[in-house]
């Protein structure tokens, strides 16, 4: 694994971040490969998303080499390896390898839980459920593409109708996955302790600020050098710029004077050719 530095450098504009797959651009900062410079992480992408008291949660997957990490959405839709259905929300990843799986495919995740929101216990489901699509509205031929009429029950907000949620047969009780993530915590958790046999759960902590305030800091430093660099060459440039102002005002003053001596000397001359005789004589006047 190689070391990443947090920078501004413009990232070409068809490279994505690797945990959101969301666009990297020269307006963010973000984290980059020190080796080989391909690798790209959003700042917020690289915060802790789930956590466990210990740090950034890693998952184990025996059908990976790596350690997953969690992530709460990702901006480009990818496939879950272990189901094969698109992975939107609530997902872990393999950001070197790009492997994903949802969290509920996790071996280790409950297929069953109980939550405070719902007095029964709720049974994780495909989506959409069969009574969403029985609705009037659906008649027609159904595509859930253009549809936002998929709700959860416990925010109450629209859910995204291609991942399955926990449900209640008997009082139609839909929850997404993010909003009883708590209840599907614990068993990951204690299944990652059982695996290790009681080790430390596999974690990298996160110093959320050190590496922004270790960045700020080299920014302050070069702008402290370029200002002390900046100020004696302020002071030539007015003593120069000074200079070049006296310069130019005599310039001025030079190419008035010659106008005024040039249109001087042509009336001179147009004033000899119209008037020969007055001059030839005023020439023969005796001494």
């Amino acid at each position: 694994m190689h070391p990443l530095i947090l920078t501004a450098l413009q990232a070409p504009a068809t490279m994505n971040c690797a945990a959101c797959l969301g666009p990297v651009d020269q307006f963010r900062l973000v984290y980059t490969c020190a080796v080989n410079g391909r690798f790209f992480l959003h700042v917020d992408c690289a915060k802790p998303a789930l956590t466990t008291g210990r740090g950034h949660l890693l998952i184990n997957f025996e059908g990976h080499p790596h350690p997953l990490t969690f992530f709460d959405k990702t901006h480009s839709p990818a496939l879950c390896k272990i189901c094969g259905e698109a992975v939107r929300n609530c997902f872990f990843r393999c950001v070197a390898c790009y492997f994903d799986m949802h969290l509920y495919c996790h071996p280790s995740a409950p297929n069953t839980i109980t939550h405070k929101s719902h007095l029964h216990p709720l049974t994780l489901t495909t989506s959409p459920l069969d009574f969403e699509l029985l609705s009037p509205q659906y008649l027609e031929p159904y595509d859930p593409w253009y549809d936002d009429d998929f709700y959860c029950d416990v925010c109450e907000q629209k859910r995204d109708v291609f991942e399955s949620a926990y449900y209640c047969a008997e009082f139609k009780f839909i929850a997404e996955v993010r909003c009883v993530i708590s209840e599907l915590l614990p068993s990951l958790i204690a299944s990652e302790d059982h695996r290790t046999k009681d080790k430390q759960v596999i974690t990298s902590t996160y110093e959320d600020n050190s590496a922004l305030e270790a960045f700020i800091a080299v920014l302050d430093k070069n702008i402290a050098s370029l200002k002390a660099k900046k100020k004696p060459l302020e002071l030539k440039f007015e003593k120069l710029r000074n200079q070049l102002s006296q310069i130019e005002w005599n310039i001025v003053e030079l190419e008035r004077d010659r106008f005024l001596w040039n249109n001087y000397q042509l009336c001179h001359n147009l004033k000899e050719k119209e008037n020969p005789t007055e001059e030839a004589s005023t020439s023969q006047v005796p001494q």
